[in-house]
């Protein structure tokens, strides 16, 4: 056999049904508490936080196929999950201090201070997308980086034997056209297209790669990959070599100049 096929679980566990993980109480609660200041950009809220985290952490465990439970201290398995786990908990304060930063700016509306019920309306429109529509899809990256994780993995411990890495898309019609260029491209598992290209490369990205061997590599002089606004910036990594489950230059870190420090401290909150 001249190639090595690993199990691609991601196709039949994307959640395609929005998440909803809050109830209308811990909501309202929140959005009042940023009016009224009990929680800013500088005191997030902790439940908000820890809630997310851990439901982005459900997804790594989903995709990776293990949990901290049933693996040993020490394992390489266990180093990488950890790693994936405290990065989505830092994610997830990035998240908490966006979505505070904007609801906050809807507590005023010119020189004046919007009446609370017209603030709640607003405000609840910026909490769905966040924590519905975005968090459903960032739950599905989680699911998919940590199976390339756990994937590179394997990938690492066979090459010796299968050296070569195919690029594969799904090959139907969802298929983005960006994607369909890297179809079939074979490199060398060391090679530096794949700490670039590596799936998923993309929003609930499908590809997968074969790792092979004996196959003649593909000479990139002759292919055009995709640029970097066909294939954003944020998902041009790979989740096994850096151990990331979110690029680090994801739009929720962009965070004002006078708060780096504070990025840096987890934005004031406990890691996991």
């Amino acid at each position: 056999m001249n190639y090595l096929k690993h199990s691609c679980s991601f196709c039949v566990t994307n959640k395609e049904e929005q998440l909803d993980i809050f109830e209308r109480e811990e909501i309202d609660k929140l959005l009042r508490n940023i009016y009224f200041g009990v929680v800013t950009t500088r005191k997030l809220d902790l439940d908000y936080y820890i809630k997310v985290g851990r439901k982005l952490t459900e997804g790594v465990f989903e995709g990776f196929g293990r949990n901290l439970i049933n693996v040993q201290f020490g394992e390489p398995d266990y180093e990488m999950l950890t790693r994936l786990r405290e990065d989505v908990f830092f994610f997830s304060g990035a998240k908490d201090y966006q979505q505070t930063r904007l609801i906050s700016s809807l507590i005023t509306k010119g020189d004046t201070v919007r009446p609370l019920n017209e603030f709640m309306v607003l405000a609840d429109e910026v909490f769905e997308q966040y924590n519905r529509t975005w968090l459903t899809t960032e739950f599905n990256s989680a699911i998919a980086q940590a199976q390339s994780a756990r994937q590179w993995g394997e990938i690492e411990r066979d090459k010796d034997v299968f050296t070569q890495l195919q690029y594969e898309t799904v090959g139907d019609s969802r298929v983005r056209p960006e994607h369909a260029m890297l179809d079939n491209i074979i490199r060398p598992v060391d090679d530096a297209f794949w700490s670039t290209f590596m799936p998923p490369n993309g929003w609930n990205c499908r590809c997968t790669v074969v790792q092979t061997r004996g196959e003649r590599d593909s000479d990139l002089s002759t292919v055009t990959p995709p640029n970097e606004q066909e294939v954003p910036k944020v998902f041009r990594f790979n989740a096994g070599k850096t151990k990331h489950i979110y690029s680090p230059s994801h739009p929720y870190y962009d965070v004002a100049r006078g708060d780096e420090k504070f990025k840096k401290n987890n934005f004031g909150l406990p890691k996991p």
